[in-house]
């Protein structure tokens, strides 16, 4: 793309030669080349800087521009070429020459003014995101060979996860359950996705794919493989381009069917796809656990989608209750996996391992603690309050009516002192009253008796 022999590519602080093309070279693999010397370039400084990762990425808006570019140098090429082939290798360097600076003037334009060779027009430099999936997708993963001879299935039997029997502590049966945080979910949601996926989901892994895995982490549980991450995708699904990131929660026991010992198997966690008939520990609904928030026919509510449809996308998952904010993430989970459109239910995949992506972890992480599933309904706090309103009020009543009673108390309690005072004033007066009322009585008593012995005298004759 209007490359001069030997010439210097430039941009921001970097630079490198560009190998020397031959002439005869078409346009088209001019272009190709030129792809092939950027990833390079980006695997030998570091696939997960950002600096080389921007120099690239600020060339195309998208993965359709990309292939834009393409057919444009494809179809130049092409005219150039049936204009005629006679002439020297000089002017055919020339025409080729011609070739490119079309391409180079219509991919500037293409990318908002700025050409490959980092030229500024007068625009803002394009939002990188879609070419950047592309460019770290072939170069970190694309150029990885993909491994095969995995089978997934799909289960949600809302029981526990091996990875968070010893997270549990004391171990409580009945809090012992598949958290609602590890049904599927879309990564747009959760701040974006890591390797162009476009699932996020947990499953339960056969011992011979564990032990590819590795030790398990710190952030999703307790044992081997814990915390483990697989980047897979579905050759036969009507969106066979998807990919999903996967990590092991659980393990999927050797009695378990396609889990026996030599095959490595993926056992998705998916509300409404589990299959009841092949479950060995399914406790949806259960009264041994404290909330499974579905029952088991809502856990297998597609179980039979090839039944009436051609792939998982023809399952109706807006019959899973919606109530609470629990129920609310398993039916988005559902209906996330089903538009992957999986054809067969027991699939053959390819897959990867990868790093988990951080957003994923933490959501993985905090959605079991060792007092079980965490809720993510706020605590309804209503009847507290109303209890603990009544028992004030009740407190008050009795408060005040024994503080009534004490007032009352009291002013008897006043009232027989006052009385106790007055007595003790009056008893001098009446001590008083009495001797003075004795005295007067003692006196009349004598004056009477006198007046009478004076009239007995006067009355008796005088003897002789």
């Amino acid at each position: 793309l209007k490359l001069s022999h030997g010439s210097t590519f430039s941009y921001s602080f970097w630079s490198f030669e560009l190998p020397k093309f031959s002439p005869k070279f078409s346009p088209s693999s001019s272009c190709t080349s030129i792809l092939t010397a950027l990833i390079l370039i980006v695997l030998i400084t570091d696939p997960f800087s950002s600096f080389p990762v921007m120099s690239i990425t600020a060339f195309f808006r998208s993965d359709d521009e990309l292939a834009t570019c393409s057919r444009a140098v494809s179809t130049m090429s092409r005219r150039q070429e049936s204009g005629g082939s006679s002439g020297s290798s000089h002017s055919g360097g020339r025409r080729h020459d011609a070739v490119r600076s079309k391409a180079a003037a219509y991919v500037g334009e293409r990318v908002g003014g700025e050409s490959l060779l980092g030229e500024r027009r007068g625009r803002r430099r394009p939002r990188a995101s879609a070419l950047w999936a592309f460019v770290a997708n072939t170069a970190s993963v694309g150029a990885v060979h993909w491994e095969t001879g995995l089978q997934g299935t799909t289960f949600w039997d809302c029981n526990g996860a091996a990875c968070d029997a010893k997270v549990l502590h004391p171990f409580e049966e009945d809090l012992y359950l598949y958290a609602p945080q590890y049904a599927p979910a879309d990564p747009e949601q959760l701040g974006g996705n890591a390797y162009g996926e476009k699932l996020w989901l947990t499953g339960a892994a056969s011992d011979d794919l564990t032990e590819t895995m590795g030790q398990g982490t710190n952030c999703c549980g307790d044992g081997k493989g814990c915390g483990r991450c697989l980047l897979v995708r579905n050759p036969t699904a009507v969106n066979a381009d998807w990919t999903a990131v996967v990590m092991k929660k659980s393990r999927c026991p050797p009695e378990s069917k396609g889990c026996s010992a030599g095959l490595k198997h993926i056992d998705l966690a998916v509300p409404g796809f589990e299959l009841l008939s092949e479950s060995t520990a399914n406790v949806c609904g259960s009264s041994g656990r404290k909330d499974t928030f579905i029952t088991a026919d809502q856990a297998s509510l597609c179980s039979g989608w090839a039944l009436n449809a051609t792939d998982t996308s023809g399952c109706n998952c807006a019959a899973l209750p919606n109530a609470t904010l629990e129920q609310q993430m398993l039916r988005r989970g559902c209906e996330v996996f089903a538009e992957w459109g999986w054809t067969s239910g027991d699939p053959q995949l390819e897959f990867l391992h990868v790093e988990c992506p951080k957003a994923w972890a933490s959501r993985v992480g905090d959605g079991f603690t060792s007092s079980g599933v965490k809720t993510l309904e706020s605590p309804d706090y209503t009847w507290w309050i109303v209890i603990a309103v009544v028992v004030v009020c009740v407190c008050i009543f009795i408060g005040l009516i024994n503080f009534m009673v004490d007032r009352r108390e009291a002013k008897k309690r006043y009232a027989e002192m006052e009385k106790r005072k007055l007595r003790q004033r009056q008893k001098p007066h009446q001590k008083r009253a009495q001797s003075s009322s004795r005295g007067s009585t003692s006196s009349s008593q004598s004056g009477v008796s006198s007046e009478g012995e004076s009239e007995q005298s006067e009355s008796e004759p005088v003897r002789p």
